[in-house]
């Protein structure tokens, strides 16, 4: 045992010397991995086959005739509810 310590005595003193440097050096080059691979990631494009997938499993909601005709209903009846939906339907994604 005593002899592996003095061996690695050399060793630990560059290492203590050097110690930050390497530290420096292996976290640019785990951030130049991180950024590699998601540029790469980023550019592939999804195969045909993908894409028919994505757009088959989107389904379209699908209203009561009862709800739309309670809407309509209220829609008639208020002229701010009206002003609300008519926004709503031309900005969807506005809270």
């Amino acid at each position: 045992m005593e002899k592996i310590s003095k061996d690695l005595k050399p060793v630990y003193i560059k290492i203590k010397k050097y110690g930050f440097i390497i530290f420096i050096i292996l976290i640019g080059v785990v951030y130049g991995l991180i950024i590699t691979t998601s540029s790469q990631l980023v550019a592939v494009e999804p195969s045909q086959k993908q894409i028919d997938d994505g757009y088959n499993g989107v389904k379209r909601p699908k209203l009561d005739k009862t709800i739309t005709e309670k809407i309509s209903e209220l829609e008639d009846r208020n002229i701010k509810f009206r002003a609300i939906i008519d926004e709503a339907r031309q900005n969807p994604f506005m809270e």
